[in-house]
């Protein structure tokens, strides 16, 4: 009787864990993988649009950011992916920029133009 009693009561226990670990969930909220890049400069100098190549491979136009603007709310950014990038950034199809830059989650990347 008594044995009988122990082995129902362990399997009880081990019952019991086994459905509580199940109704466990576990929730991981981690950072987008977005990063933003900004171009700021002398829009006096960047009146059209400047050519923004990331990687050799993405190419896309790109308005220039007044330096001077203290409105930084209404900078324009660009999505971009997370890591390591080289960029090139032309304007009236002379390089301007050449480096390799880093890109955080959910950060903005600023590059200043010349």
């Amino acid at each position: 009787m008594k044995k009988s009693f122990l082995i129902i009561s362990l399997i009880a226990v081990c019952l019991f864990s086994f459905v509580s670990c199940q109704s466990a969930k576990t929730v991981t909220n981690g950072l987008e993988n977005i990063a933003y890049l900004q171009l700021n400069g002398d829009t006096g100098k960047y009146t059209d649009p400047v050519t923004v190549t990331l990687d050799g491979n993405a190419t896309f136009s790109a308005a220039v950011n007044s330096s001077s603007s203290r409105n930084v709310k209404h900078f324009q950014t660009y999505k971009i992916a997370t890591g390591a990038h080289d960029i090139v950034i032309t304007f009236k199809n002379e390089t301007i920029i050449n480096k390799k830059i880093f890109a955080s989650a959910n950060e903005v990347t600023i590059v200043e133009l010349p």
